[in-house]
């Protein structure tokens, strides 16, 4: 048995099946596109100003010039859980500056991602029916890269990263509110999501590999995530479970290897039991 459940094991493991139980759910990679990685055009941002690519820490970067902002449709409305993680650098900075909402001028929606009031410190707010608590990070800088992730879910705890450490903690509960279905990228939106709010929360900066999982991630898979874009490779690397990228879809090769492998296995079963069930000797009654 021992040996039937190991051959199974590589079976699956050869056909690309995630063990990973965080669902990446939406990843833009921000190379030369603002293209969804995972939900291709479903989920497709807009660009509303202008379009300029530069050097990130993962291929190209989305430059935020102050007065571009980008909006797209809310992964996983509904939520229960989620993070978001995302790269990272400021040329200037600016109040409430967004990496990325999903809130309105005056109605809060889910999540309000990105620097605080007027300091120079990430926070975020969860939108919850029992407030909106919020975390805060230490003080940044510009011209430098960083690494923002934040948490929510089963723990009812939300968590801050700032280069894969947790910075804040802060008890949170309730049902995550669900009033918008947008989000953007260098801007807040209004109660009508149909253009900018106020105050704007304009990001004076660049952003690369904004990812958001449908789960709360461990401080260890954040570690990992901040460890991909140091070494230039990418979230597109780690093979979470619902990405749709190149490290998760196995070549067909592979499929019909691994399929062929399965064939085998089951043979195997079949020709076990059938060995046993001649070899069996009658109980006597």
């Amino acid at each position: 048995m021992k040996k039937i459940t190991s051959l199974l094991a590589i079976g699956f493991a050869s056909l690309g099946i995630q063990s990973a139980s965080a669902a990446l759910i939406s990843l833009y990679e921000f190379n030369n596109s603002t293209t969804d990685s995972v939900r291709g055009g479903a989920g497709a941002a807009s660009v509303y100003g202008t379009t300029t690519y530069t050097a990130g820490v993962s291929g190209n970067a989305f430059r935020f010039d102050g007065s571009t902002y980008l909006t797209a449709p809310l992964a996983g409305a509904g939520l229960s859980a989620y993070t978001i993680s995302a790269w990272l650098k400021f040329n200037t900075q600016t109040n409430w500056a967004t990496i990325l909402k999903n809130w309105g001028s005056t109605a809060p929606g889910a999540f309000h991602f990105g620097l605080n009031d007027n300091d120079f410190k990430i926070s975020n707010y969860l939108g919850t029916t029992m407030g909106s608590p919020g975390v805060l990070s230490g003080t940044l800088t510009t011209g430098a890269w960083y690494n923002a992730a934040v948490t929510f879910g089963p723990s009812n705890t939300q968590k801050l990263y700032i280069n894969g450490v947790q910075v804040d903690s802060g008890a949170a509960s309730g049902t995550i509110l669900n009033n918008y279905g947008t989000m953007s990228m260098g801007a807040k939106l209004n109660n009508a999501q149909d253009g900018v709010g106020g105050p704007p929360g304009w990001l004076d900066g660049w952003l690369d590999d904004v990812t958001f999982f449908d789960e709360e991630l461990s401080a260890s898979a954040i570690s990992s995530l901040y460890a991909a874009g140091l070494s230039g490779n990418g979230v597109s690397t780690l093979g979470y479970a619902g990405y749709v990228g190149s490290a998760a879809v196995p070549e067909p090769g592979q499929v019909a290897a691994s399929l062929l492998l399965l064939g085998g296995i089951g043979g195997y079963v079949f020709l076990k039991r059938r060995k046993a069930a001649k070899t069996a000797v009658p109980v006597a009654a």
